[in-house]
């Protein structure tokens, strides 16, 4: 079953967040996932939630393949990008086959 990774990114660094931006996209690939949005213009439809930042969502074909591509070498080197230059809040979804 697909599951999407859904993240509110809050960036405190643009100029170090420009590193992260620029090499995760490979390592998410390789992993089979595909971003649905990234960081794009975001609508509030109610008036209870809305993201504090931007908003990330990456579509992968299993919870396996989400945990293969975050738990990686290759993404936990970059992730440490993020980690400094930004503050994050996310959660997994499953999605539909």
């Amino acid at each position: 079953m697909k599951v999407c990774i859904v993240a509110d990114i809050m960036v405190h660094d643009p100029k170090t967040y420009q590193k992260y931006i620029e090499q995760v996209p490979a390592t998410v690939a390789k992993h089979g996932g595909r971003y649905i949005v990234r960081g794009g213009k975001v609508t509030g439809e109610s008036d209870d939630w809305k993201p504090q930042g931007r908003l990330v969502i990456i579509e992968f074909p299993s919870q396996q393949a989400f945990e293969q591509w975050y738990t990686s070498k290759e993404y936990q080197t970059i992730a440490k990008i993020r980690e400094q230059s930004a503050t994050a809040r996310s959660f997994l979804a499953e999605g539909i086959s």
